[in-house]
Formats: structure tokens, C-alpha cells, sequence
């Protein structure tokens, strides 16, 4: 007799043996179950005209207004999926309730289950939507524990309810019956834990945690996965079909179908079209938990462990903002295929011992367990020690930052006419107000013990740690506001795909042309004397491309001080961890050969490294604005070392801090207008949010202190991606971008070789060359941000949207020869300079500089 029938409560036999035409009609539920949540959501995004981003910035849809608010738009999505499964599943129930067809009778409940199951755990995220994206990302979280109680109560109290009618027994009798024993096969258990920790040992290597509260918000996210799903398709569906049907196998294989075909409803309630990644996924780990459940006697708990362990680590492992890192998704392919050859190897093995040796099962499970329990422990202390020894053990922490009342006025800096004088003036007066204002609040953290970082630029102080204290610092005299500040974590390995061209050099780049600073350098003027600044994921500044430009060489040595700062790992020399800030400064100075890539070769460079795989935070932001304004040394203070006559003349920034990594609209206006004041030309990219209408949201690209960029492809037109105005977020209805440049196919420097990629990005670093070719033609320029703005929007290209669309794009139109239908945004018109789209037009920097040489 076989441990799931030896130990399982009695049944009633079975009335019918599921045969082909059962399993049919079994396979087509199961493609309802599967289809109607995509086929609604699909239905629902045409017709409300809620076309997904990407697939408007592909322009594959034209860009639109939604219709609906999103939470009608889940809540209408959620009650016609429930809706079309009920009317397909109430009547398979009513109309196979014979004893012949028991088998589908009870395959039609369990449909029923489920949709009931897919619609409540679709009610808590219409309750707290997935929008507050900061770990550890408390509506998330809200809502997962919501899934968990809601899940739990329907399966316990509803489903356990009717498996309690059946024999008139008590609620824990029947829940007993389903799998919630606390008796089962102990091999079944150490062989759950052998293989969980042989599915989700490379996190340890490639992840790592957030702060506490992040990591146990992961435990909560996890949970409604692996204990519901669980007790749904281990539980009840495994129990009522083998019922139903004969023999565990039959029950088994239906159990596996209905939890793959259920992934369909992850797609609820707005569409998260990651659902079709789901189906194999499932499949594959749905193979090792049905094994595990069939192993320990019909017990769900080994099935749980593993569940828990597959969704917990892969949650707790990654930073939910990170761009996916190459690992991360190896890492995701590696568990479900490791799950499913697990499942598959158990299966095998159970099978060979019961052939082979069929009267030896209760020896060969005690040997098992014993087996399986020195796999188990070796197993985890393998990864225990992997994590110690080669992974990034411990806790990242979150913080938050002190916003002091007392602001430095920098009015007179205005009336300063030379640039270095008042640079100098604005450091040191902005300093100062922070080293008298700051002292009670440091003076309190120092009693505290509270390590901290106090900034000028914004007179403000940086806790990277113990954000709880915030609200007790909110109430200190001369205190505006505390704000919470999200970490980033650190992995112990990366690795990215090499993405290199291999054309080979091809002169000077078409981008380059486009804008006419290949003309200008006929002119004699490439940016020489001129200092430009780079605040990306860093540089890497021996590529030879960029080596001969960075600051801090002399042909012969190198000297990192005041050249460089990495505010996130120390690094004592430029380094990128991302290959996009040595992408970006390859557009502003790079030259190597025939690889004619950057705008102004004859500038040099200085940079800072605000972001870590990709990420950034206000305090990350500010500490590089501080550095690229007065550079101090490698082990310098801000506020006492700083030496603004070495800082950047002009700063490329292409980044923009989204709520996610801690930025509300206003977090750093008074920075970029305090770096305006000190004549620092701030150029930023506009964001890739668009094509939608008032996707400038993000700081400082939103502020009217700072130039923003919007991107254009080569035929002149604006690229999909590229986000628009007019601002919105903080109410200013403010236009924007100021300009637009090529960022679309730029080739310039990265790691290791020359690759070509889009955004704009690409686009921001071309203002910030031609900025340095025109103050290299006009020295009086440098530090007059007003002049120098009017002459690039004057000289620029103008570009208008062609179509007004003031009610959003027209039904009738489509996609032609000469590409998307571009509307306009705000007041604009089909002839208006500037507009929302284009700004004032194209970049044209031989215009400028004719222009201020025709001036002169």
C-alpha cells in the first residue's frame, strides 16, 4: 500500500474512472480558467483605451487617455473574469453531478473555488494598489496580508466547511483530510528542505537583503503564495479528485493542471501582463510540490516550505526597483527548471524503489529519512556558509533626512559679475548657514549616537540608518520636515551582457552631425577650458575614449583627488557598475581615433557616482551636486575641503529620482536653484515616461532651474519613450522639455568597447557638449545661465506636433508611412514653438555659436 493511501483518512471509493473524454473537458476548463482574466484584461484595454506604456512607446498602440480610473478599471476587469468563469463553470457543475461523471463534478467546484479564490485575492490590491513603491513598500505589504487572511478564511471556513458536510465532522477533521496534519512522512520533509535550498541557493550569491522591515515585508508578500495556493491545490484539489477519481495519479495530474491554468489570474486586477511568465513557472514547481504532497502521506506542509522558500527568497534576495540585473534573471530561469528536475528525479526515484523492491517500503522510508535529513542539513549549511563567506551578509538599511527651516539667501549672488567670485561666495555662504543651523541637530544625533551627513546645498542632514527616530527629530525647534530615505543595496556580484558594437569606428557619429558640432570644431572651438561634470553610475576613465579628457590625468599620472567621489562604496578611482554614466560622458567629451563620439573633445571631465546599479536617493543626488560644485579629496569633508574654483562649469544629468527611490516633486528645488545661483549649468534629462502627456515628473528635470532634454529619433520625430509635458506633479502646469536632442541609436563609449542605445539619456549629454563648445567660443558665457538658455532655444530647430488632439489621439488615426500620429500637450497647438513635445526644437549648436560669434 502506497504512503499517501496508507496514511490518508478513509475515502469513498471511486464512482467512475476518468477517461479521455473526461480529461478533454477537464483540459478545456482549464483553458477558460486560464484565457478569460488575459481575454478580459486585453478587452478592457482596448476598449477603455488604457494602452499599456511599453506598447505605446513602441509605438505598436497610439498613445491615449484611460477612460476609466484604474481602480474601476480592476474592479471591472476582476467581476467579468468572475462573472464569464461562473457561467461557465456553475452549469459543468449542475450538469455532471450523476455519479458517472464525479470526477468532473468535482473539477467543477473546484473551478468555482478557484474564481472565488482569484476575485478575493484580487479585492486587496484595489484596496492598496501597488503605486507607494518605497521599501518596504507598505501597501504591498497591506495587501498581501490581506490576500493571506482572506484566502485563509474562505479555504478554512468555506471549502473546509464543505468537506466537513460529507461525513457531518468536525472542521478539523476535514481540514485533517485536506492536508492539514501536523503528521507526515519525515523524509517528505527534509527531502522539501534538501530542495529548497538547492532551487534557491544562487540568491545568496547574486542578492541581497534590504533593511529589516523591507525583509519582513518579503516574508509577508510571500506568504498568501505558498500557504494558500498551497492548501487550494495540494489541499483541497489533490484531496476532493482522488476522491473522485482512481488512484493518486489521476488526482495529482488534474491538481497540476488547475494550479497552472489558475496563473492566468495573476493577471488581475490591472493587468499585470507578467502572468503569462507564470504558466511554465508553475508547471515546473508544481512537479516538486505535488511529488513532495504525494510523499508525505497528503500532507501540504513540505509543499508550503518549498513555496515559501521559492517566492520568499526571490523577494527578499532583489531590490523591487532594481533594473533586473543578467543574474537576477538567470537565477529566475535556474529555480523553476532546478524545481521541475527535482520533481521529476523524486518522482522517478519513488518509482524505481516501489518496482524494485515492493515489499521493503517501510525499511527503505526510514533509510530515506535519514538520507534525506544529512542532505537537508548539509544542504543549508552549504548555503549558510555560501552567504557568509562569498555573499553580502547582513542588512542594508534605510534612513531619512532633517530638512532644516533656515535656508540661505542667495540673492547678491546675482548682482556678482565674475563667475568664479560668486561661485566662491555662494559655497562658503551656504556652508555657512548650515554649520550654525545644523549645530542643536547634530548635537542631538551625537548624544544619540546616530551617525549622520550634513549637506549645504540644501541645508539638511543625512541618516543612513534607524529611520524611526525621524518623528521624534520632526519636532525639533528650527526642524521644516523629516522625510524617510530608502538604501540600496549593495550585491556581491555583477555582470552584464557585453553590448558592443561591431562596426567598428564610423568617423564622426551621425548625432554628432546632426547637431553641427563637427562644424563647430572647424572653427577651433571643441570645449577646451572648459570643465564638465558627470553625475551617473560612474566612469570607467581608462577607456580610450575618455582617458585623455579626465581631469585628473596628465598624460603621464593620475590623481583622483578632486576629481572623482563614489558616495555609495569609496572607491578611490572612477568605476561604473552599470555602463550608462560611461556612455553618457563618451556623448560630452569622448574621442578616440576615427571614433569621433563625443560633442566637446576638447573639454576634461570630473564625475561622481550618485547611483548603484542603477539607483539613487536624495542624499546619493545631493552629495554629488555638492561634489560637482566644490570638489574636495578622496578623504575630504563637503563643507570644510571643498574647492569650488575646481568644480564643473556645466553638469550632465541624466537620471531623474522617482518617488521610489525617496523624491517627492519639491525634494531638490532649492538645490538646482542654489546651483543656478552659483552660474553651474544644469542640464537634465527629460525621463522615458512618455508618450503620454505630463510624464515630466521626475526631479530636477521638472524644475524651471535646471535645461531639459527631450529625445528625437534620426528622421527628427520624438521618440516614443520620451516623456512630455507640461508639468503636472507639483501643479505648476510648467512647459517642458526646454529642448530636444538625438536619443535614439547613439553610439558612444561603454566598458570595454562602443555600443549604441536610446532614451533620453543619450539625448541630455549632447546639450551638455554644446554647452562647453559654446562657452569654449564665448568665455563671458560661462556661469550666465540666462544668455546661454536664450541662445540655445532661439537657435534650436523648431519642431512642431502637427496635430493638436486636444481631446486625445482621434479613433480614426493610424500608424503610416512616416510613423506615430504626434500630438500635442496642454495649450498646444498644431503650429506652436515651444510646445509640450519638442520644447523650443532641435538642438543646432553651430547656430549658437554663430550666433554669439555674429553677436560679438
Amino acid at each position: 500500500m502506497s504512503e499517501l493511501e496508507a496514511n490518508a483518512p478513509a475515502i469513498d471509493p471511486p464512482r467512475s474512472r476518468p477517461g479521455w473524454v473526461h480529461w478533454l473537458l477537464l483540459l478545456l476548463a482549464a483553458g477558460w480558467l486560464a484565457a478569460v482574466p488575459l481575454l478580459v484584461t486585453a478587452a478592457l484595454t482596448l476598449l477603455t483605451q488604457q494602452a499599456p506604456p511599453i506598447l505605446a512607446q513602441l509605438e505598436w498602440l497610439l498613445p491615449s487617455q484611460p477612460s476609466l480610473p484604474s481602480w474601476a478599471f480592476g474592479l471591472l476587469a476582476t467581476g467579468l473574469t468572475l462573472i464569464f468563469h461562473l457561467l461557465g463553470f456553475v452549469p459543468l457543475w449542475a450538469a455532471t453531478r450523476q455519479p458517472t461523471r464525479e470526477f468532473l463534478h468535482m473539477t467543477a467546484r473546484l473551478l468555482i473555488a478557484i474564481s472565488l479564490f482569484q476575485a478575493l485575492n484580487a479585492i486587496p490590491v484595489l484596496i492598496w494598489p501597488p503605486g507607494e513603491p518605497i521599501p518596504p513598500m507598505i501597501h504591498r505589504t497591506l495587501a498581501a496580508a490581506a490576500r493571506l487572511v482572506l484566502g485563509a478564511v474562505f479555504l478554512l471556513l468555506g471549502l473546509g466547511w464543505i468537506e466537513a458536510q460529507r461525513d457531518a465532522s468536525l472542521l478539523r477533521q476535514a481540514w485533517r483530510r485536506v492536508g492539514l496534519r501536523l503528521w507526515l512522512n519525515p523524509s517528505a520533509l527534509w527531502l522539501a528542505l534538501a530542495s529548497a535550498a538547492l532551487i534557491v541557493f544562487p540568491w545568496v550569491l547574486v542578492g541581497s537583503l534590504g533593511s529589516s522591515g523591507a525583509t519582513l515585508a518579503s516574508i509577508v508578500r510571500a506568504a498568501p503564495g505558498a500557504l494558500n495556493e498551497e492548501l487550494l491545490f495540494r489541499g483541497f484539489a489533490l484531496a476532493w479528485l482522488w476522491r473522485a477519481g482512481r488512484g493518486r495519479m489521476p488526482a495529482a495530474v488534474a491538481s497540476l493542471i488547475l494550479f497552472v491554468a489558475a496563473q492566468g489570474g495573476a493577471v488581475l486586477p490591472y493587468g499585470d501582463w507578467s502572468a503569462l511568465l507564470r504558466f511554465g513557472a508553475a508547471l515546473l514547481l508544481g512537479l516538486l510540490v505535488t511529488e513532495l504532497t504525494v510523499r508525505a502521506g497528503g500532507s501540504i506542509w513540505p509543499a508550503v516550505i518549498v513555496h515559501f522558500l521559492y517566492d520568499g527568497f526571490a523577494l527578499a534576495f532583489v531590490d523591487p526597483r532594481s533594473r533586473e540585473e543578467i543574474l537576477h534573471w538567470l537565477v529566475r530561469i535556474w529555480m523553476p527548471l532546478a524545481a521541475g528536475g527535482l520533481g521529476f528525479l523524486l518522482w522517478l526515484g519513488r518509482k524505481l524503489v516501489d518496482l524494485l523492491h515492493p515489499d521493503s517500503a517501510r525499511v527503505s522510508g526510514r533509510r530515506g529519512g535519514v538520507v534525506a535529513a544529512g542532505l537537508a542539513t548539509v544542504a543549508w549549511l552549504s548555503v549558510i556558509t555560501l552567504y557568509l563567506v562569498l555573499g553580502r551578509p547582513g542588512f542594508h538599511p534605510d534612513g531619512f533626512f532633517i530638512v532644516l527651516e533656515e535656508q540661505a539667501d542667495l540673492g547678491p549672488a546675482a548682482d556678482m559679475d565674475d563667475p568664479a567670485e560668486r561661485r566662491m561666495w555662494v559655497y562658503r555662504t551656504l556652508v555657512d548657514t548650515a554649520e550654525r543651523s545644523q549645530a542643536p541637530v547634530r548635537a542631538e544625533l551625537e548624544r544619540r549616537g546616530v551617525a549622520y551627513r550634513a549637506h549645504y546645498l540644501i541645508n539638511m542632514l543625512e541618516i543612513q540608518g534607524r529611520p524611526g527616530l525621524r518623528h521624534s527629530f520632526a519636532r525639533q525647534p528650527g526642524v521644516a520636515y523629516t522625510m524617510f530615505q530608502p538604501g540600496v543595496r549593495r550585491y556581491p556580484y555583477t555582470f552584464a551582457l557585453p553590448d558592443i558594437d561591431p562596426a567598428g569606428p564610423r568617423g564622426v557619429e551621425w548625432n554628432v552631425r546632426e547637431v553641427g558640432a563637427d562644424r563647430v570644431w572647424d572653427l577651433g572651438y571643441t570645449g577646451q577650458g572648459l570643465v564638465v561634470g558627470d553625475a551617473d553610475t560612474g566612469v570607467e576613465w581608462q577607456h580610450p575614449a575618455l582617458q585623455e579628457a579626465y581631469l585628473g590625468w596628465d598624460g603621464q599620472s593620475v590623481d583622483h583627488n578632486y576629481h572623482w567621489y563614489d558616495p555609495w562604496d569609496g572607491q578611490a578611482q572612477p568605476w561604473d557598475d552599470n555602463g550608462h554614466g560611461t556612455h553618457t560622458t563618451g556623448t560630452v567629451v569622448g574621442r578616440d581615433g576615427e571614433n569621433r563620439i563625443g560633442l566637446a573633445p576638447g573639454a576634461r571631465w570630473i564625475a561622481c557616482r550618485n547611483m548603484r546599479h542603477g539607483i539613487g536617493n536624495p542624499g546619493s543626488y545631493l552629495s554629488c551636486m555638492e561634489f560637482l560644485l566644490a570638489p574636495f579629496p578622496l578623504d575630504g569633508d563637503p563643507l570644510h575641503d571643498g574647492d569650488p574654483a575646481r568644480g564643473a562649469h556645466v553638469v550632465n544629468n541624466s537620471w531623474g529620482c522617482p518617488l521610489e527611490e525617496g523624491c517627492q516633486p519639491d525634494t531638490l528645488r532649492i538645490a538646482v536653484e542654489n546651483l543656478r545661483a552659483a552660474g553651474q549649468m544644469m542640464v537634465a534629462s527629460a525621463g522615458n515616461e512618455g508618450p503620454a502627456c505630463g510624464t515630466v515628473e521626475y526631479p530636477p528635470a521638472l524644475h524651471d532651474a535646471v535645461f531639459s532634454v527631450g529625445a528625437v529619433r534620426s528622421d527628427g520625430r520624438i521618440a516614443g519613450f520620451s516623456s512630455r509635458g507640461p508639468v503636472t506633479v507639483d501643479d505648476s502646469q510648467r512647459p517642458k522639455p526646454d529642448i530636444v536632442a538625438p536619443g535614439v541609436d547613439i553610439r558612444s563609449s561603454v566598458p570595454d568597447g562602443y555600443a549604441s542605445s536610446g532614451g533620453t539619456s543619450m539625448a541630455g549629454p549632447h546639450v551638455t557638449g554644446a554647452v562647453a563648445l559654446l562657452w569654449s567660443a564665448e568665455p563671458s558665457l560661462v556661469g550666465d545661465i540666462d544668455r546661454t538658455e536664450a541662445l540655445l532655444t532661439t537657435t534650436a530647430q523648431p519642431l512642431t506636433v502637427g496635430a493638436a488632439c486636444p481631446g486625445g489621439v482621434p479613433p480614426d488615426s493610424v500608424l503610416d508611412g512616416s510613423g506615430l500620429v504626434v500630438c500635442g500637450c496642454g495649450t498646444d497647438t498644431a503650429d506652436s514653438v515651444p510646445n509640450q513635445v519638442y520644447g523650443w526644437g532641435e538642438l543646432d549648436v553651430w547656430a549658437a555659436v554663430q550666433a554669439v560669434l555674429e553677436g560679438k
